[in-house]
């Protein structure tokens, strides 16, 4: 009776099932089917966290720092995401991250990781801290090649200047021995 409260009350068994079906396509190099998994994967992660979330902050009454099961929940989404960032698509998972509300500098690390360079500059000048925003997105643009970066440093050069002008200046004289203009 027990196992199946904590089955009916976890996903855990299905995300463990999916993991091991995603594996498998990945080694046969099927992209659809580890796009497909993937997204249900991330959904069940977020839903995991969510309730997690939910669960801690009723019995602590806080908003603070996430621990015990909502902390190992931000741990296994972001396991899952960092173990299939190549095989999965990034702008579905994007999507997926975004429409739950995931922080910005949570989808930055991931649209970064997943080389959109694009829309991890976006989601960390999205964030509500904008100077942090900035140095992130800096960031990102520093360690990626300058090829994909180029186009995002001239689009966001103004905010960039504004929000963290000694940073973003810095950061393109170091870029332009790599070919920014």
């Amino acid at each position: 009776d027990e196992a199946r409260r904590s089955l009916s009350s976890s996903n855990g068994a299905l995300i463990a099932y999916l993991d091991d079906k995603i594996r498998g396509a990945r080694g046969r190099g099927d992209r659809v089917a580890c796009t497909a998994l993937g997204a249900w994967l991330t959904e069940l992660h977020l839903c995991e966290r969510e309730a997690a979330a939910g669960a801690s902050s009723s019995t602590s009454g806080s908003n603070g720092p996430a621990t015990g099961p909502a902390k190992q929940a931000r741990t296994m989404l972001r396991q899952h995401l960092s173990s299939y960032v190549r095989d999965m698509d990034p702008p579905t998972v994007l999507g997926i991250l975004e429409g739950h509300g995931v922080g910005a500098g949570e989808v930055a690390g991931y649209a970064a990781a997943a080389g959109d360079v694009g829309a991890a500059v976006e989601a960390a000048l999205s964030g509500e801290d904008e100077k942090n925003g900035a140095l992130d997105a800096l960031r990102v643009l520093n360690d990626s090649p300058i090829e994909k970066a180029e186009p995002h440093y001239h689009r966001h050069a103004l905010t960039l200047l504004c929000r963290a002008p000694a940073a973003a200046s810095r950061s393109f004289a170091s870029r332009y021995p790599d070919g920014l203009s």
